[in-house]
């Protein structure tokens, strides 16, 4: 869907500190929640695995973005404590699969000219009968 594609280019997979899980793995996650008038709409939202996703609500907390996408903390929701905080870098551009791959050598390469089938040399026979 459009949210979880805008979801994926933002956040790059799972936002959790350290956590490395593509964003095809994740779940979106309301940072305000629904029950709570939170809004099902990208700047509410935020990826997280399904681990994280459940660790969150199992440890009875909400996770807040800060000033920028990068920007996480982690709040116990009775007391408002802060429990954690990161900044995450900003996602890495996915590789783009019409390149090739840098270790495996490309036939096609720009700097390649394709000449057919390699030509044998003329032998003396040849060169005699065509020279003269």
């Amino acid at each position: 869907d459009y949210q979880k594609q805008c979801l994926a280019v933002r956040d790059g997979g799972c936002v959790w500190r350290g956590c490395d899980m593509p964003a095809s793995k994740c779940d979106a996650h309301h940072l305000r929640f629904r029950s709570e008038g939170g809004q099902t709409a990208i700047e509410n939202m935020a990826l997280l695995c399904p681990t994280h996703h459940r660790r969150l609500h199992n440890m009875g907390a909400h996770l807040w973005m800060g000033d920028t996408a990068s920007d996480w903390y982690i709040v116990q929701d009775h007391t408002n404590r802060l429990i954690d905080q990161w900044s995450n870098p900003p996602p890495r551009k996915p590789p783009d699969r019409q390149q090739p791959d840098r270790h495996t050598p490309d036939r096609h390469t720009p700097d390649r000219q394709e000449s057919g089938p390699p030509q044998e040399p003329a032998s003396r026979a040849q060169e005699t009968l065509f020279s003269g």
